[in-house]
C-alpha cells in the first residue's frame, strides 16, 4: 500500500472558496482505481488542513 500524507497551508479566509476545488479534488482521486482513502482533515492547533490519500 502507497499513503501519501500532505499539508495544505491556507490563510482561514481562504477555506470557503478553497472547498469547492479541495471536494473535486477528492471525487476525483476517490474514483481512481485502487484509490482506499482520500481526506482532508482541519488541525486547529496549527491552521492547516492534513490531505491523506492511500
Amino acid at each position: 500500500m502507497l499513503l501519501i500524507v500532505g499539508t495544505v497551508r491556507l490563510p482561514p479566509e481562504n477555506l470557503e472558496r478553497a472547498k469547492p476545488v479541495m471536494g473535486a479534488m477528492v471525487q476525483t482521486s476517490r474514483a481512481e482505481a485502487g484509490c482506499l482513502e482520500y481526506v482532508y482533515a482541519e488541525d486547529f492547533f496549527i491552521w492547516s488542513i492534513q490531505v491523506k490519500k492511500c
